[in-house]
């Protein structure tokens, strides 16, 4: 995904803040508001997990999407987190990251003018595994703290660790997969990516996580995706669903994993069908202008 500079739309603004300080670095989280937000206002937000295997990417990953849904009235947020090139740094950082960076945007929801009742986890590949441990994970959770989101929206999302590292079978060194919207050999990922059979880190599987009263979740999967098999998204939607929750999983045919980017697909098809998604999700879940609808039946 390339790096923007620039907003894409006219009336969005821009401001970034330190959500949290660690020994490594400032964690900052870019914040999108509409031009029409003002103090004391109660609108939903996203907060915007970036991909990259927990070694790679920034905060520019969804920036478009971001803007997208701050155009449309929410506040989004893209928090920044540790990656582990950083000397120390583990994949549970990057996860206790992320659970912070929500942690955050809850604490400050009233400065931030959202409705707690209304924020959004989302995120692609290690961005997903990152969104859906802040929603699921409570083991990750302070005793007096409240990081519940009311949704995930969740793109090829890594969802059992244990999995990941076996990903690659079948895979020849010099077959490729597509990062963030670039491709790279699995013989380079091999040496890039952290080692995810860590015993500790497999026990903050998402997929061991699932119980009744989680937050309604989308799920977004190309079919051919090579990173994470469609049969491990299916399994885990299988479940959410034997539980009661509320959970929709939508399978893109051929497409490979991150075909979602703006730079992945023809004409950038994919990007635009799966905006488009998530906006109707988020209405139909009356997260996005709530009761602005109203559905008649007729006999």
């Amino acid at each position: 995904m390339p790096v923007i500079k620039e907003n894409v739309y006219s009336d969005v603004m821009m401001e970034t803040l330190c959500y949290q300080k660690t020994p490594q670095k400032d964690l900052m989280m870019s914040i999108f508001k509409p031009e029409s937000w003002a103090a004391g206002d109660c609108r939903p937000a996203v907060l915007f997990y970036f991909g990259g295997g927990f070694y790679k990417g920034n905060p520019s990953h969804f920036r478009m999407q971001a803007e997208y849904f701050a155009h449309l009235g929410m506040v989004t947020l893209t928090p920044d987190y540790r990656l582990t090139t950083l000397p120390g740094i583990t994949v549970k950082d990057c996860l206790l990251d992320g659970k912070s960076a929500l942690r955050y945007v809850i604490a400050h929801a009233e400065e931030l003018g959202i409705d707690r009742k209304r924020i959004v986890v989302a995120g692609g590949s290690a961005g997903g595994a990152m969104a859906s441990v802040a929603a699921m994970v409570n083991s990750l959770d302070e005793s007096d703290e409240s990081s519940v989101p009311c949704a995930m929206i969740l793109y090829n999302p890594g969802i059992q660790f244990s999995s990941l590292g076996s990903s690659f079978d079948g895979l020849s060194e010099d077959d490729t997969i597509n990062i963030n919207g670039k491709q790279e050999k699995i013989k380079d990922l091999k040496k890039k990516m952290p080692k995810f059979d860590d015993p500790e880190l497999e026990t903050l599987s998402p997929m061991e996580y699932i119980r009744p009263g989680l937050p309604v979740t989308l799920l977004i999967q190309g079919e051919a995706d090579r990173a994470v098999s469609v049969e491990s998204i299916k399994e885990f939607h299988k479940r959410m669903r034997a539980v009661g929750n509320d959970c929709e999983l939508v399978v893109y045919p051929d497409r490979d994993h991150g075909f979602f980017n703006w730079n992945s697909s023809e004409e950038h098809i994919c990007y635009y069908d799966t905006l488009n998604l998530v906006e109707d999700f988020l209405r139909r879940k009356q997260i996005l202008n709530p009761g602005l609808r109203k559905k008649l039946l007729w006999e």
